[in-house]
């Protein structure tokens, strides 16, 4: 397997959002027509799939194993649950449930990448420390 090269896919992702056809990104660029062919139809095959970010596309990163297997138990629990409540006609405490999980979803988009950028060993002393915090105010 190849590695990506990064540097020449964002500037014939470029050259493609701008809407240039194969050979003139060809003569603009110095890359063989074959080869800007296979990007340009990856990126028109992968257009739903990407993302606009400031003004062009960018691919969404790739879940890992371990991701996706959390998403998956989480859902299924969620769904067993929300299950239950159903079918004991608690409907309203279904929706409070479905509302408090969908917040619970936003409220980890935004603490997990922060969390996810600290060194573990500085995490756990910071985890530590509010521990300690805490106590103070039992």
């Amino acid at each position: 397997m190849f590695r990506k090269n990064v540097q020449r896919e964002s500037m014939l992702f470029g050259y493609w959002g701008s809407g240039h056809t194969v050979k003139e990104t060809a003569i603009l660029s110095d890359v063989p027509e074959g080869t800007i062919s296979h990007y340009f139809s990856r990126f028109n095959r992968d257009k739903g799939k990407m993302k606009q970010r400031d003004g062009a596309f960018q691919e969404p990163p790739r879940s890992s194993p371990s991701d996706v297997a959390m998403a998956s138990l989480i859902y299924v629990n969620v769904l067993r649950h929300v299950g239950e409540l159903v079918r004991e006609g608690k409907y309203s405490d279904a929706r409070d449930y479905l509302q408090l999980m969908l917040l619970l979803m936003d409220f980890n988009k935004k603490i997990l990448p922060q969390i996810q950028n600290y060194d573990p060993k500085e995490y756990l002393e910071i985890i530590k420390a509010l521990f300690e915090i805490k106590k103070i105010f039992e």
